[in-house]
């Protein structure tokens, strides 16, 4: 998950943690309508719904995990919670259709049994910079806009601090639940029913011992990944300082004042990562 999720502690985590959304949009009592609100559409029935999904088309493929991927069927609903934009949600779009599309087709099945797709980024932020609320994108000719593709991809992007476009109050107040977590009664259901299962998620022990574990875990990782750079730069900084001859004694100097080792420590890393007998 990403590094932003593990920055709150459980009890003040929001609907727009992804732990916490994808922990309430495992029910597709609460999937399906929130769906529908966000795109504006009616989903018959839903088959399945899965939580953080994990896909992966190939051992050598850069795999996905998504938050929520719901199929009625004949479509398949991919939603993705985002609060930071990483810059890269576009060509993430992109590949995720991909993935989509390769997980869900047989070997020899006809292209035509790939089913519609939506992938759907909510942004607590504006992609674009239109102040739309949201943004759907289909292929389209560009020398005949008027001309669709009708491939059965679509790409959409929610802007919960958007201003523009024709959407209902319901809406609106999913948008400024998703910003900003408020706990307050609402005049939709369909938000009361969320607020309701955020106050209640915060209250679950097991849901707690997970994210709390998956936060060790998570710090556990950025330990070694600070251990492992910093093995690095100390590598590089002993080499330079070999090229330019400083003594050994005088290394180790410099290690202990710029990196706080102790002489100890010092002194087996210059001989680890350098004066060590090569075998």
């Amino acid at each position: 998950m990403k590094r932003e999720t593990f920055e709150q502690e459980y009890s003040e985590l929001g609907f727009s943690n992804k732990f916490m959304f994808g922990r309430i949009m495992r029910d597709a009592d609460r999937a399906k309508p929130f769906l529908e609100e966000i795109l504006g559409i009616k989903i018959h029935h839903i088959e399945y719904v899965d939580r953080e999904k994990d896909m992966d088309v190939n051992p050598d493929s850069h795999g996905i995990r998504m938050d929520l991927y719901v199929d009625d069927g004949k479509t398949i609903y991919n939603c993705e919670m985002q609060s930071r934009n990483d810059g890269n949600l576009r060509k993430r779009s992109r590949y995720y259709q991909g993935i989509i599309d390769a997980y869900n087709l047989e070997s020899g099945d006809d292209y035509d049994n790939l089913k519609k797709t939506f992938i759907i980024f909510i942004c607590t932020f504006d992609l674009f910079g239109e102040d739309r609320y949201i943004y759907k994108f289909e292929s389209r000719c560009e020398d005949n806009p008027e001309l669709k593709l009708n491939d059965g991809a679509v790409k959409v992007f929610i802007n919960t601090k958007g201003s523009i476009g024709n959407v209902s109050d319901s809406f609106r107040e999913l948008m400024h639940f998703i910003d900003t977590s408020d706990i307050k009664e609402y005049k939709s259901d369909l938000v009361n029913n969320l607020k309701d299962a955020l106050v209640d998620a915060r209250k679950r022990k097991d849901w707690r011992d997970s994210y709390m574990t998956m936060k060790e875990y998570f710090r556990q990782v950025q330990r070694e990944t600070r251990e492992e750079t910093q093995e690095e730069d100390l590598y590089k900084y002993i080499s330079r300082m070999k090229k330019l001859g400083v003594e050994e004694g005088n290394i180790i100097e410099a290690i202990m004042e710029d990196f706080e080792y102790s002489r100890e420590k010092a002194e087996e890393s210059v001989h680890k990562l350098l004066l060590q007998p090569q075998q």
